[in-house]
């Protein structure tokens, strides 16, 4: 699971309001709202690109987290083959 973190980062002392973020990014103060809200299910590359500039970000991590969405981090094998044929497959591949 993907976990957005734009509202930490607007928390911090010294961040832009949101009405300042949707001036330098150039939308509307509502879309800034929708993603401080995390009601989004996709984001454009453009836009992803000039919040790391505008927050000052240095990584991909310092904006969007990911959490493996059951309590265990699977493998590449586990999330690439549905539940019903992994243990088949585990045993073909050590």
């Amino acid at each position: 699971m993907m976990n957005f973190r734009l509202k930490e980062l607007l928390e911090r002392a010294g961040a832009p309001s949101q009405a300042e973020l949707a001036r330098r990014l150039g939308v509307p103060r509502q879309q800034v709202n929708r993603l401080v809200n995390r009601d989004i299910e996709r984001i454009d590359l453009k836009t992803l690109n000039s919040l790391y500039e505008a927050l000052g970000c240095r990584s991909v991590d310092d904006l969007i987290a990911y959490k493996a969405a059951d309590s265990e981090a699977l493998t590449f094998r586990e999330r690439s083959v549905d539940k019903g044929t992994a243990s088949i497959v585990s045993g073909f591949v050590a």
